[in-house]
């Protein structure tokens, strides 16, 4: 996928974080969210930086009371909390995709970086 230059929207999105999980899912833990573009801060509204791999917290799960979300940004890694409202949705197949390819390009660096 090439770079994107347009913010994702909930166009990109296949539900909300509050709508059920298909397929009697439990949460979105191991998803890929994406973030609301005026949440960033004004260096970071940048599309690759919305999006955000879910790792745990009560904010992944449609019906819990809690708003915690954990997990990394997918373009550098960086683990942190965000909070359910913060998100438009869970992405969509294809821009899961390209959330991949941006986490595979520092996950090469970092293991290129530990062989050294």
């Amino acid at each position: 996928m090439e770079k994107r230059t347009e913010p994702f929207t909930g166009a990109d999105c296949c539900r909300t974080m509050y709508q059920p999980v298909p397929n009697g899912g439990f949460d979105n833990e191991g998803l890929v969210a994406i973030l609301k573009l005026d949440i960033l801060k004004p260096e970071f509204q940048k599309p690759e930086y919305q999006l955000f791999r879910l790792s745990s917290g009560f904010g992944c799960r449609p019906s819990a009371g809690g708003n915690a979300c954990f997990g990394k940004y997918c373009i550098d890694g960086e683990h942190t909390r965000e909070e359910r409202f913060n998100f438009i949705g869970i992405a969509n197949e294809e821009v899961t995709k390209y959330a991949e390819e941006l986490e595979s390009k520092w996950q090469q660096e970092k293991k290129s970086e530990a062989e050294m």
